[in-house]
């Protein structure tokens, strides 16, 4: 004979004086994403706290990690009676580096958790110059259409900085823009293009750091345009090079870094390298006659770049 027996459980359930999200049905728990922010930018987002009760609460948290991403920005607020608050959270990345942190808010006798997550990432843009061996383009003449923009070359033209001999500079690099050989008073141009290929705006700025030969009157030989200017995300932007030397001389040239705030890699380098000569007729020794970098370089050295001796006249 079998016999059943019947169990009655009963618990009272407690309406949370408190909720996340602003909703009406807010629970107790939230997701706060800040998604992808550029290392040493900040981001903001706001944290909405609703009360369920007929009484103030006032809101303590738990620390966060003091060396950690993630911070409070105010003092903690005050909820008031059937109302809400809002708590400004930052984010602020120093490495590239994905972060989660827990923010444990109480009042009431009501315990909340916002699920903090974000990912600090770093700029990243790289340099199309165009080909060596191709002609700069010369100003077009009066009345001239404009001839169709050529794609510029696929891979950087990158030159290697210094002598064999050398120990610091020998390890750096930079894409060269050649601007060909010029008479006295002619002038050349052209483009350089800087791709962003990171998913958020950057911007840069152009900063010289050496030069060969300047020209005779108050204009530099080189000018490159714009030398600042914020690029958006997975796009890109020409720079204009424009060479127009005064005298002749096969030591014109400009050391340029791409500037990037928080870039954590290898530096952008442009090396803008030009001749001019007096007469349509000259000579050159055999080591002058290439203008491709790799060339160039190997040289003998007359100054820090590793660049050949005055072209004969």
């Amino acid at each position: 004979q079998e016999h059943t027996l019947f169990l009655s459980v009963e618990t009272p359930v407690v309406a949370a004086p408190l909720g996340l999200g602003g909703a009406p049905n807010s629970g107790v728990r939230q997701d706060l994403g800040f998604d992808s922010v550029p290392v040493g930018q900040m981001r903001m987002m706001r944290v909405t706290v609703v009360s369920k009760c007929d009484a103030p609460l006032e809101l303590t948290a738990d620390a966060l990690d003091p060396m950690g991403p993630f911070s409070l920005i105010n003092a903690l607020p005050v909820v008031p009676p059937r109302g809400s608050a809002e708590i400004n959270v930052r984010f602020l990345p120093s490495r590239q580096l994905p972060a989660r942190e827990t923010l444990t808010l109480r009042a009431g006798g009501c315990q909340l958790k916002v699920f903090l997550g974000g990912w600090g990432v770093s700029p990243t843009l790289r340099l199309d110059v165009p080909d060596a061996g191709a002609a700069p383009a010369k100003p077009p003449a009066k009345g001239a259409k404009d001839a169709p923009a050529e794609p510029a070359a696929a891979d950087d033209k990158r030159v290697r900085l210094g002598t064999s001999s050398g120990t610091g500079s020998a390890q750096r690099r930079a894409s060269m823009c050649h601007m060909g050989d010029l008479l006295v008073g002619d002038e050349s141009t052209s483009k350089v293009v800087i791709e962003n290929t990171s998913e958020f705006a950057l911007r840069y700025h152009l900063q010289t750091l050496g030069m060969g030969h300047s020209n005779n009157g108050p204009l530099p030989p080189f000018d490159v345009t714009p030398c600042e200017a914020e690029i958006e995300g997975g796009k890109s932007l020409e720079l204009t090079v424009t060479f127009s030397p005064d005298h002749a001389s096969d030591a014109f040239w400009q050391l340029l870094e791409v500037s990037v705030p928080n870039q954590e890699a290898e530096p952008h380098l442009l090396l803008i390298r030009g001749r001019c000569t007096a007469s349509a007729g000259f000579l050159l020794a055999p080591e002058q006659q290439p203008i491709d970098g790799p060339a160039l370089m190997t040289s003998p050295a007359r100054d820090l770049l590793g660049l050949p001796a005055p072209a004969a006249s």
